[in-house]
């Protein structure tokens, strides 16, 4: 994709183009965002966790179209243009970030999440792994690794009872990072 053929497309000239977009990444990237809107909606739901792991799908399901595809080149753009990057932050990263923390925030409040969870950390956890496949693209970014990312990482978070509900893998203290008489054993071993 050149300028050139942006301005072919839209039947404008490359000057024109060049007036309101400094290159082909920050076309792509008001394209994608008018398309889609600035955030991609959660799914009302009764509860936050259900919504997010519904998310988590329609996002890994996103990445793999079209649109996943322009957003690669956005994000390649990025690295190599700071403005482009700055952009790519502000009005796609960061709606994105705030409404999975506003939707995290309900999880605790509802009992859902421990109260003393990093929210940010808990994103990171959640998405930084679907990213990491979209951008490395060592292994698929199927539904079913976002599924098995979000239980793994919710397993670590939720209250016990909603492990339950939502048939997370059990977690014991010692995969929380608490002391357990066996892996003190296994760590001096």
């Amino acid at each position: 994709m050149t300028i050139e053929a942006i301005a072919d497309r839209a039947g404008a000239s490359k000057v024109t183009v060049y007036r309101w977009w400094s290159h082909k990444a920050a076309v792509v990237l008001d394209a994608l965002l008018a398309e889609i809107s600035p955030r991609m909606p959660y799914r009302e739901s009764t509860s936050p966790l259900d919504a997010l792991r519904d998310q988590m799908r329609s996002f890994a399901r996103f990445l793999n179209g079209r649109r996943g595809r322009l957003l690669d080149e956005i994000v390649a753009e990025g690295v190599l243009d700071p403005d482009v990057g700055d952009a790519y932050r502000e009005h796609w990263v960061k709606p994105r970030r705030d409404d999975a923390r506003k939707l995290l925030g309900r999880a605790v409040a509802a009992g859902e999440l421990e109260s003393a969870t990093d929210l940010d950390i808990t994103l990171d956890a959640l998405f930084g792994p679907l990213y990491y496949r979209f951008l490395v693209k060592h292994g698929p970014l199927t539904v079913a690794y976002a599924e098995r990312i979000f239980q793994t990482v919710i397993s670590g978070v939720a209250s016990q009872g909603v492990r339950a509900r939502l048939r997370l893998p059990a977690i014991e203290d010692s995969d929380l990072g608490r002391p357990s008489g066996r892996l003190d054993r296994e760590s001096r071993a």
